[in-house]
C-alpha cells in the first residue's frame, strides 16, 4: 500500500487522493475574478463567468481596445449603422473592422455583419448586389 493510511483496497486508496486532489484544486481557483464583468468565478470557470463575458473579452483583445473602450463603442451606438435595428441577433451588437488593416468601422446587428463578410468588403460587389436587387 501506498502512504500512510490504510485502505480496504488500491482503488478506494486512490479514490481518496484523487478526491484530496479535486479539493486542492478547487480551492486553488477559489477568489478569482471574471476579467469582464468582475463577477467571482465558479470552480470550472477558467477566464471568464458566462459564454456573454467570453464574447466581450475576446473582442477586446481581437480589436486591440481595453474593454473599457469596447463598451463605450458598443454604448454609442444604439442601432445597427446600417438597417438601424436595435435586434442584434444572439451574439449582440457586432464591431465591424477592416479585414485588410484591422480598423474598427462601426457596430452591426449580425445579419449586416455577415452579409458584408459575405461580399468580402468590395463595395462594387454590394452595389452590384443592390442593382440586382433593384431590377429583379
Amino acid at each position: 500500500m501506498r502512504g500512510h493510511a490504510k485502505f480496504c483496497s488500491e482503488k478506494c486508496g486512490d479514490d481518496h487522493r484523487n478526491s484530496l486532489v479535486k479539493v486542492q484544486r478547487r480551492e486553488a481557483k477559489a477568489g478569482r475574478f471574471c476579467r469582464v464583468c468582475n463577477k467571482e468565478l465558479g470552480v470550472r470557470d477558467y477566464t471568464y463567468c458566462s459564454k456573454a463575458c467570453s464574447i466581450k473579452g475576446r473582442r477586446s483583445l481581437k480589436y486591440n481596445m481595453t474593454e473599457d473602450e469596447l463598451r463605450i463603442l458598443l454604448e454609442q451606438h444604439a442601432v445597427c449603422a446600417i438597417c438601424e435595428t436595435d435586434n442584434w441577433g444572439r451574439k449582440g451588437p457586432q464591431v465591424d473592422h477592416d479585414h485588410k488593416t484591422g480598423a474598427v468601422r462601426g457596430v452591426l446587428c449580425t445579419r449586416c455583419n455577415t452579409a458584408l463578410g459575405h461580399m468580402q468588403d468590395d463595395p462594387a460587389r454590394l452595389r452590384a448586389a443592390a442593382d440586382y436587387l433593384e431590377t429583379r
